[in-house]
């Protein structure tokens, strides 16, 4: 069953809240402040006339909010072209998405939210 997120921005933070943060298993590979994790969030663009969708981050289990920054090419965490040097600006529409561990092989099961649509502040 697919997890439910009604996506936000403000304050400089995404806002993430799933209804799987704390339900989702964990994995074994580990957030940077050693915290266990159970999923990725996800960034819905469209460049060009194309969208282009990356994880942007991991969530620690029961996390639902990280820095607006993260989802910067340039500075942020995603690492792959054509979003690597892609910045968000006001007034676009962006989709997040949360899922199980996709970054790695380090997987656990395979679930995702729905893409909740964001105008950005």
């Amino acid at each position: 069953m697919a997890a439910t997120l009604n996506a936000s921005v403000g304050g400089g933070m995404i806002n993430l809240p799933y209804d799987k943060a704390n339900v989702w298993p964990t994995t074994s590979t580990r957030a940077s402040d050693g915290g266990p994790i159970n999923g990725n969030c996800w960034v819905f663009v469209r460049v060009n006339g194309t969208w282009h969708a990356a994880t942007f981050d991991w969530m620690r289990t029961g996390q639902a909010a990280k820095a607006a920054t993260a989802v910067r090419g340039t500075g942020g965490h995603i690492p792959h072209a054509p979003l690597n040097t892609w910045t968000p600006r006001s007034g676009e529409r962006y989709g997040f998405m949360v899922s199980t561990p996709a970054r790695t092989d380090d997987r656990t099961i395979n679930e995702r939210s729905n893409v909740s649509m964001v105008t950005w502040p």
